[in-house]
């Protein structure tokens, strides 16, 4: 999978955070954004993204109830999931099936570390 056509859904319900993730990755894949818990499921199907990036904390259905059902997804089930959210709930995204965990704030060169941790597994 080459960098230039990684596709990266992440759930953001905070506009100032959108714009951060979006100036850390967008220069590096393709984003698409999703405001809440349900959208961020339908786009999952749609847009097929190869790792998903949640937040904690969305409206709809909160991160670890969509986290939960990407990983019962046949479809979706694959898909790496890494939280970065204010929350401290490490323990609770695990449980929920993610494959990793970020707090925020957190350094761009962390975010983009993990992210291409993953990369590197799916070549």
């Amino acid at each position: 999978m080459s960098r230039d056509k990684v596709k990266i859904l992440v759930g953001e319900r905070d506009p100032f955070a959108r714009k951060q993730i979006e100036q850390i990755l967008g220069q590096h894949f393709q984003v698409i954004f999703a405001e809440d818990g349900l959208e961020l499921l339908s786009a999952a199907t749609t847009f097929q993204p190869d790792l998903i990036i949640l937040e904690a904390l969305l409206p709809s259905k909160d991160g670890f109830q969509v986290c939960r059902e990407l990983k019962a997804s046949p479809t979706n089930r694959e898909i790496p999931v890494i939280f970065l959210t204010v929350l401290r709930a490490e323990e609770r995204a695990k449980q929920a099936g993610a494959d990793a965990f970020l707090l925020k704030p957190q350094a761009p060169e962390a975010l983009l570390a993990q992210i291409y941790a993953f990369i590197k597994k799916a070549d």
